[in-house]
């Protein structure tokens, strides 16, 4: 009777007696059809009825029969309607179920006398005045209990990611083998749900059709900022358990403490329940029962898994705890995802929904992706590029995917679009990160390094270190954006990583190398800087080929200087020392290449991506230039740790001193009393901003408490000496007069011990009052400063020798001119080693004059000089010191015998390399001793 439009309610009413007749009537019917054929309540009552109680009835089709249209009676209708044992194909499409009836459909289907094996529901949900929580939801729950159904077609019926979880739940153990959802906007997040439960071992689904599924997205709602991630389903759910999808959420929750062996009680953590007591269900073959009723708030981790690998063996860890949670399809079900693929050949729609699930939550073989690309030439490049971070096998499977790339074009185009990924390093993952989350690969990143910053966490808690983050949380990450704002909480555990947008932070591990380590010989080093000084390389591509190896390096603070100054820019050895400040074995030195930084703007940059307490200045903060904004954990406690130790060495050690309140007042100089209220960190303010500089004398320095602080904020170990630390000093740090009479002594003087000895008398006291000091510079005839010998230039220079107000200066306070000249000498190597990479002959000292002075004068001005070494050698080091080391007349030119000079570097090998040090390098306390006694012995 299909479409038999006039057939009105007598017929039906006559139809219901013949189905309930007997022996005379349709007893022995098989299959009833009266699609499209209106029924009215009485007789749509009459006929699910007989329906019902019919002993051969097998197929019966009432779609768009208004069978959903008879008010409150539907629900009975459906009761009647499936009360046969014999029914096996039941159609009920384009008939409209509110959800008690849909609940009512579902309890029937879940009875263990129910057969229906096909069920059509395409077209029957009504729509939800909420845009969520749809009627048909509540059938697909009871799903799970259905032992019967192997075909079902819920087409068009407003199906979203959260219908689409709920079909994953309720079928993963089902015996469905087809499933038509055609017309449902399911979009990615749904298509992820259905694609999984495609391939899951125990499920019976073997054919799947999703037409015009493509389009549809979470909406901002409180759903979206708790969507279910197979790989990553930490953090933090709010669920009301009268709702099917949060129900189904909850389950699958369970269901990850299944897979991963994980109990109950340690996945759900910070557990609230809003009625009087809550039980974590065990689950009967998978399947776990949840309240119907009541809040649920809880925060949802997973255990690590470990399985013998070394705490700091950051890829281990990935390919156990992210690899491994990733979803891996059943070996006998990779042929269903493969047709399904096929079928979407050529619908560009489909094949982009399938390769943006494929991956989020897939681990994929090389095999299962060879045989995605056969005959799609078209689709290849974009395959690759999708799915490069799902491939099994590391590297080798991944270079054998690449192989498949038809050409070069499109082989630049895939790595341009997997560059995250190929240049991400686990073991040394410390970086600025930018990921466009919309982007597979950017994505899987970001991933990662969440699961990569539970585990530091775990470990700093582990070993007790104390809190260096930026909101006292260990948390690594630091200056979270998210669509270009700040995130709007601290603590990024709580935050389920969105799939569009950009995410930006800056990632800062807690591994530290081991200071017993291998560092690079000479040989080595030189091989790595020879094609890192090549012009024609851009930065960037450097930086990122240095990130993949950083980790297989050990450095020295002195070959980390050298590196920087293989780069033009600040920002560019900014991100240099960020990359291989935890592979220096020295950080004691680290004032070696700090000085390397052409700027306290730059050094500041630096200390903003790192983090205040992670780079603190522990050993060597001496003339350190710091703003600090008091709202922030870490730089609240940077701010601490200077106190405590200006309290242990000299509370006059900060000068230009500046606090500005939250209002924007500013009092500085002596308007602003250095509280000593701050030496307790409850006591500090939690808000105002405060700048100052760090000043502090070689006799007030405390060695042993900047140790403590070292190893205790800064999770370094330090087993050196105090004598054996290359203390540093950068020439930003000092006037341009104290640089001018340092230079002074360098070309009078043997050494500066022995200028000392001259200034102070061979029966000297050992210090330097200012009236000895001004006596001594006209006893040398220095003629650099001109006018009285009292005039500023002199006290200036005598200030900063005395950085304490001391009134004198002491031996060891002097030293600081000998570490003023370690960084010219260190200049001169570096250049000189420059030369000798760039000409790779003996006579590179000819050869670099050759270039030098191109106009053949026989001489360069300093102006020639900084811009031909910049744009000719391409050198990009400090050309000033050189400069004027080699200009021994001072006539503001150098002569090629001047520039000869270098030579005596050249042939002596630079001895004393790894130290940083030439002749006039400061030695330890007990040598410069020696020394001065030898030199007051020779004057006596």
């Amino acid at each position: 009777l299909a479409s038999c439009s006039r057939a009105g309610p007598g017929v039906v009413a006559l139809l219901a007696q013949l189905l309930a007749k007997e022996p005379h009537g349709f007893h022995q019917l098989e299959e009833l059809d009266l699609s499209q054929v209106s029924l009215h309540r009485h007789g749509a009552i009459a006929l699910a009825e007989a329906i019902g109680n019919h002993r051969s009835l097998r197929s019966v089709n009432l779609a768009d029969t208004g069978f959903g249209k008879v008010g409150t009676h539907s629900r009975g209708c459906v009761t009647l309607l499936t009360a046969s044992s014999t029914l096996e194909c039941l159609d009920l499409s384009w008939n409209v179920f509110d959800v008690p009836t849909m609940v009512e459909l579902g309890e029937r289907l879940a009875e263990e006398s129910c057969a229906i094996g096909k069920l059509g529901l395409a077209g029957c949900s009504s729509r939800s005045e909420t845009g969520r929580d749809q009627p048909i939801e509540y059938l697909l729950e009871w799903l799970s209990k259905n032992a019967s159904l192997k075909q079902l077609d819920v087409s068009m019926n407003h199906m979203d990611y959260r219908a689409a979880l709920i079909l994953e739940d309720a079928l993963e153990f089902s015996q469905v083998q087809s499933l038509i959802l055609d017309e449902n906007p399911l979009g990615q997040l749904g298509a992820r749900s259905i694609l999984r439960l495609l391939g899951r071992d125990k499920s019976g689904l073997r054919f799947l059709q999703m037409d015009g599924c493509y389009q549809g997205m979470a909406l901002p709602d409180e759903d979206a900022k708790q969507i279910f991630s197979y790989a990553n389903p930490s953090g933090k759910y709010n669920l009301s358990l009268a709702r099917p999808y949060h129900r189904s959420l909850l389950r699958m929750l369970y269901k990850m403490c299944n897979v991963l062996g994980q109990p109950a009680s340690s996945g759900f953590q910070d557990f609230q329940f809003s009625q009087a007591h809550y039980q974590h269900p065990t689950g009967h073959d998978g399947r776990f029962e949840v309240p119907e009723s009541g809040r649920l708030s809880t925060t949802f981790a997973v255990e690590w898994r470990t399985e013998g690998t070394d705490l700091w063996d950051f890829s281990a860890v990935l390919e156990l705890n992210w690899r491994g949670r990733r979803f891996a399809p059943a070996l006998h079900k990779a042929a269903e995802l493969l047709l399904h693929w096929r079928m979407a050949s050529g619908q560009t729609e489909a094949q982009d929904l399938v390769l943006e699930v494929l991956s989020k939550d897939f681990n994929l073989s090389y095999a299962f992706l060879q045989e995605m690309c056969q005959g799609q030439d078209e689709m290849l490049q974009q395959i690759l590029s999708r799915t490069f971070h799902c491939i099994l096998g590391g590297r080798p499977q991944r270079y054998l995917s690449m192989l498949l790339v038809p050409s070069l074009e499109a082989y630049i185009a895939i790595q341009n679009s997997i560059n995250s990924l190929v240049y991400f390093n686990p073991d040394n993952p410390t970086w600025n990160y930018h990921l466009n989350l919309s982007n597979p690969t950017d994505h899987a990143v970001a991933e990662q390094l969440l699961l990569l910053n539970r585990w530091e966490i775990l470990i700093e808690e582990r070993l007790q270190w104390e809190d260096t983050s930026e909101f006292g949380n260990r948390s690594k990450l630091r200056k979270m954006r998210y669509q270009n704002k700040r995130l709007p909480f601290e603590d990024v555990k709580q935050w389920i990583l969105p799939h569009f947008d950009e995410f930006s932070f800056d990632y800062i591990s807690c591994k530290r190398p081991d200071p017993k380590g291998c560092v690079l010989d000479e040989l080595e080093f030189s091989r790595l800087l020879k094609p890192l000084s090549r012009s024609g390389i851009l930065p960037h591509i450097r930086l990122n080929v240095l990130r993949m190896v950083s980790s297989l390096i050990l450095l020295t603070a002195l070959q980390l200087r050298e590196i920087m100054g293989t780069f033009e820019i600040d920002e560019t050895r900014t991100r240099c020392v960020m990359i291989f400040y935890f592979r220096v074995v020295d950080m004691e030195n680290e004032k070696v290449f700090r000085s390397r930084l052409e700027d306290v703007a730059s050094w500041a940059r630096l200390h903003d991506l790192m983090g205040y307490l992670v780079a603190f200045p522990f050993i060597q903060p001496e003339h350190f230039s710091v703003e600090l904004d008091l709202s922030h954990y870490d730089q609240r406690r940077a701010c601490h740790l200077f106190w405590t130790l200006a309290e242990k060495e000299n509370f006059g050690n900060f000068s230009q001193v500046a606090f500005t309140y939250p209002d924007g007042r500013v009092v500085g100089g002596a308007d602003f009393n250095m509280p000593r209220l701050w030496l307790n960190i409850n006591e500090m303010p939690a808000d105002g901003k405060i700048k100052f500089t760090y000043v502090c004398a070689s006799d007030d320095r405390n060695f042993k408490y900047r140790k403590k602080l070292y190893e205790t904020y800064g999770h370094w170990s330090l087993s050196t000496e105090e004598k054996d630390v290359s203390w540093w000093s950068s020439l930003h740090e000092a006037p341009l007069t104290v640089i001018e009479f340092m230079e002074f002594i360098v070309s009078h003087f043997e050494d500066f011990d022995k200028a000392f000895v001259f200034i102070d008398g061979a029966d000297g006291n050992g210090v330097l009052n200012l009236q000895e000091f001004i006596t001594g510079i006209q006893k040398m005839r220095c003629k650099k400063f001109q006018g009285l010998p009292g005039t500023a230039q002199v006290q200036t220079i005598f200030r900063f020798l005395d950085p304490n107000g001391g009134g004198t200066i002491s031996q060891k306070e002097w030293s600081v001119l000998g570490q003023l000249y370690n960084e010219i000498s260190l200049s001169l190597c570096e250049f000189v080693h420059f030369l000798q990479r760039m000409f790779d002959k003996a006579d590179a000292l000819e050869a670099a004059w050759a270039i030098l002075d191109s106009d053949g004068n026989g001489s360069i001005s300093r102006e020639e000089w900084h811009e031909v070494v910049l744009e000719k050698l391409q050198y990009f080091g400090p050309t000033r010191p050189i400069f004027e080391y080699l200009d021994k007349d001072d006539e503001g030119t150098i002569s090629l015998q001047e520039f000869m000079h270098m030579k005596k570097l050249l042939s002596e090998k630079l001895q004393n390399r790894s130290d940083g040090f030439l002749r006039h390098s400061e030695k330890s306390r007990h040598h410069r001793r020696e020394r001065i006694l030898r030199a007051k012995t020779t004057m006596l």
